[in-house]
């Protein structure tokens, strides 16, 4: 939910599958996360020409793609595990617009400066595309605080032998 080119892709993707018949299967990570267990450097970690080319890319392609973008949104570093566990039940509920769900949630980050940690920015987010009863079922008091105890929840989960998380 926190990555910058996932929003910067907005509805590419979608539009993509409906023009080719298929469906798109969403799997949250965490990316941060996924840089130090694959040997890459987290963006806060890497040189600043890096650094800097990074922004000059985000800026260059969020106006490529005619989308409004904050190349440091007020909310940031933001915890990203309750947007994401909102993200995971609408995935588990079924029916609703994914993709514009997900291209919701980092717009809200992105463009609008929202903090996709707050309640009522989710449940917005969610009631938009008509996903309301996933919020209530999710129920704001069970929402993980944080990516680590949604990947340690979906392992418990997973079937006995199974290391993969989504």
């Amino acid at each position: 939910m926190i990555s910058p080119y996932a929003y910067l892709t907005g509805d590419w993707l979608t539009a993509i599958a409906q023009r080719h018949n298929a469906e798109v299967i969403y799997k949250l990570l965490d990316v941060i996360a996924l840089f130090a267990r694959t040997g890459g450097t987290a963006p806060k970690d890497r040189h600043s020409s890096r650094k800097e080319y990074r922004a000059q890319d985000l800026v260059r392609q969020a106006t490529k793609a005619g989308l409004k973008f904050t190349l440091q949104p007020g909310h940031w570093p933001v915890n990203q595990a309750p947007a994401s566990s909102a993200f995971i039940a609408a995935i588990n509920a079924g029916g609703g617009d994914l993709g514009n769900l997900a291209h919701g949630m980092t717009r809200a980050f992105w463009a609008e400066e929202r903090n996709i940690a707050e309640e009522a920015v989710i449940r917005e987010c969610l009631a938009g595309r008509g996903l309301i009863r996933t919020w209530r079922r999710l129920g704001c008091c069970r929402a993980p605080r944080s990516m680590r105890q949604i990947l340690n929840r979906r392992l418990r989960r997973a079937p006995s032998g199974h290391r993969f998380i989504f």
